[in-house]
């Protein structure tokens, strides 16, 4: 499983993804640590089972209402990243973005 920057819609996300965590402008410095882990488990994933178990479980990733592919993992106490699994069996993932769930409307940039 790849996953690449273009597959990202949050720029200070894609910035820190291609940088490796070195480029943290455009996320809060206090995500960063689970922002890593969260890219990394998508990058790992081989399919929506592996997306969630083990530290999918851990963040509680879950499927968004009222979206039939789109599925959200805690960053923070109201901060998600979004993504949606197009692929059940390969756990392919794209548009990922970081979205607060809690405003009016939760999750409406996708």
């Amino acid at each position: 499983m790849t996953l690449q920057t273009k597959d990202i819609l949050h720029k200070g996300l894609q910035r820190f993804w291609s940088s490796a965590g070195q480029d943290k402008r455009g996320i809060s410095a206090s995500w960063a640590q689970h922002a890593a882990a969260i890219l990394v488990h998508l990058y790992k994933a081989h399919s929506l089972d592996d997306l969630l178990g083990g530290y999918g479980r851990h963040r509680k990733i879950k499927r968004l209402t009222g979206h039939v592919r789109r599925y959200s993992i805690e960053l923070n106490a109201n901060w998600r990243i979004t993504f949606d699994c197009l692929d059940p069996d390969t756990g392919a993932v794209t548009n990922v973005d970081i979205e607060d769930l809690h405003r009016s409307g939760g999750a409406q940039r996708r």
